[in-house]
């Protein structure tokens, strides 16, 4: 009931006390991978992104899950504007995760150019600081 109560209002302006419900829901649940699956897919939820809860939220869900390796492409997305060199890492780790055979279905297709994109655009942007720099 908690769960659902925090996920509710992580969509409202009660964000604060989502939190503090997917806390209790935290405290109270018994560790099995399905349900600890089900609870860092709520934190996810209820944390904005630039809380490191949110971060660590993700991580947990792909430690119990590695197969689900489009949470590294989230959370290269949620680092583009406030630490490109961590979306970089996020990014290259999507990369070598995503399945060759997947790599030119929809939508998968599109989030690996983008990201492939992001790189070679950090890349150029790095070279350029370097040159005007005088390195």
């Amino acid at each position: 009931m908690l769960y659902y109560l925090a996920v509710a209002d992580a969509k409202t302006s009660w964000k604060d006390d989502a939190i503090k419900y997917m806390e209790q829901v935290e405290d109270l649940t018994v560790p099995s991978d399905s349900t600890l699956s089900w609870m860092y897919n709520g934190l996810r939820q209820v944390y904005p992104k630039w809380n490191p809860r949110y971060e660590e939220s993700i991580l947990k869900l792909l430690e119990i899950n590695p197969s689900r390796y489009a949470l590294l492409n989230l959370l290269g997305q949620t680092f583009e504007t406030t630490d490109t060199q961590k979306a970089i890492n996020y990014y290259k780790r999507y990369l070598k995760a995503v399945p060759e055979e997947e790599r030119k279905k929809y939508p998968t297709s599109i989030h690996v150019d983008h990201a492939l994109k992001f790189i070679e655009n950090q890349g150029r942007n790095e070279k350029t600081e370097q040159f005007w720099k005088g390195k």
